[in-house]
């Protein structure tokens, strides 16, 4: 193993560490944000399971790196590259969505 390798593997572990802190925050977030009182809609939910599923995602490809199975590491890459398809897919839907619907059609008409 060269000092290519060692620097490739240390800073896979840095990624892969920022994955699973982004999970686990993503994991809190959505246990707060669903146990408010005032919370609509399932957001809190989403929340969760992104969080969950980024926990797993992260500890697979943590132990991967750990053991070097570079085939585990690809295929949670592949993982991690239909997600970021998936998001982007969604942020750039949702404000079609929004346009769709003009804010001015959800307004309280009072008289006044």
């Amino acid at each position: 193993m060269g000092p290519l390798d060692a620097v490739i593997q240390l800073l896979l572990f840095v990624c892969f560490g920022v994955y699973v802190v982004m999970g686990l925050t993503f994991l809190i977030m959505g246990i707060i944000y669903h146990s408010d009182e005032g919370a609509v809609g399932s957001t809190g939910i989403y929340l969760i399971l992104l969080g969950l599923l980024m926990l797993i995602i992260g500890g697979i490809a943590v132990f991967a790196n750990l053991k070097k199975i570079w085939l585990i590491l690809f295929v949670i890459e592949l993982v991690n590259v239909a997600l970021f398809l998936v998001r982007c897919w969604l942020l750039s839907a949702l404000p079609q969505q929004a346009l769709s619907r003009p804010l001015s059609a959800h307004r309280c008409s009072c008289s006044g």
